[in-house]
């Protein structure tokens, strides 16, 4: 059976408007932004294990840190509905709380050594004095594979801040952050793209706006893309070559919007093949987002 990989193009189209609030609660699971990123990353740390796991090369683990991470795999599948799994605190209203030792005055995130053990996240230090992220993706999850690993019982941070810096690495290099501010009104949105290759290629597509917490949208783009013919297998799909296309005109005297277009390679066929280009479909995706910042729908579409 022959492979080949479907191009689709991939568009969201964005109305924002009006200025909305950045950060969650003092005490509890949180609302803001940056409280959303570190629970996704969260729920994305399974499938970067998997990617670890099947292509050793590419986290260039040694043997002693992919036991580790079999481990931490184990952990977040079992807090996987866990609601208390992280709670968001501050060190400001609640002085000590984060201070473990003289040396670590401005700790990000704190634990136990079991599993049933909350990770605590210091919300003083995921915001700025602006009000912007200190963190980025892969930063929170190199903290996230550094205190679960605490909670399968390795003590020793020298260990854990090697392999955190290991996943951090890899998902730099396969991690893309997209940022767009509207001159006029300050309104702005960030959609972030994680790329996957094993155990087939995914990739996880997200979007914030004005720093609202995040709309996922990779199960609705898997829902619509598909292989050409009924006789191949889907392998999997990758974004690349994201950029913002192009201002929509004014919709009112409120709302504008914007397009972010990407190339969606659709993997079909047979897994034994070496991938080759046989065909090309492009595809136009709409998000249509409310002027309050809610996605209200999304739209994918043939151009031809």
């Amino acid at each position: 059976m022959q492979i080949f990989k479907s191009f689709l193009l991939l568009k969201l189209a964005f109305i924002v408007t009006g200025s909305l609030a950045l950060a969650g609660g003092i005490v509890g699971n949180g609302a803001g932004l940056a409280e959303q990123n570190v629970q996704f990353a969260y729920l994305s740390l399974g499938k970067i294990i998997t990617n670890c796991k099947m292509t050793s090369k590419l986290c260039a683990l040694t043997d002693e840190e992919l036991h580790i991470l079999f481990k931490i795999e184990r952990v977040i599948n079992k807090n996987s509905s866990n609601p208390n799994r992280i709670i968001f605190s501050s060190e400001r209203l609640h002085p000590g709380f984060f201070t473990t030792s003289s040396l670590e005055n401005n700790r990000i995130a704190k634990t136990g050594l079991s599993p049933e053990d909350p990770i605590y996240f210091n919300v003083d230090e995921l915001y700025n004095l602006n009000g912007s992220l200190t963190l980025d993706f892969s930063g929170i999850s190199a903290i996230l594979i550094h205190e679960i690993g605490h909670q399968t019982g390795e003590v020793s941070h020298a260990k854990l801040d090697i392999l955190g810096s290991k996943i951090r690495s890899v998902l730099s290099q396969n991690y893309e952050k997209f940022h767009y501010e509207f001159p006029a009104n300050q309104n702005h949105i960030e959609l972030d793209i994680i790329n996957y290759s094993m155990p087939i290629a995914l990739a996880d597509i997200y979007i914030s706006v004005n720093s609202q917490p995040n709309e996922i949208l990779t199960k609705d783009i898997l829902k619509q893309v598909k292989c050409k013919s009924s006789k191949d297998s889907f392998m999997g799909y990758s974004i690349v070559n994201g950029h913002w296309s192009f201002v929509h005109p004014e919709f009112d005297n409120s709302s504008r919007g914007i397009d972010f277009s990407a190339w969606v390679r659709v993997y079909c066929g047979d897994t034994s093949i070496p991938y080759s280009a046989m065909g090309t479909e492009i595809m136009n995706i709409a998000v249509h987002i409310s002027n309050q910042g809610k996605v209200l729908g999304i739209e994918i579409k043939a151009l031809r």
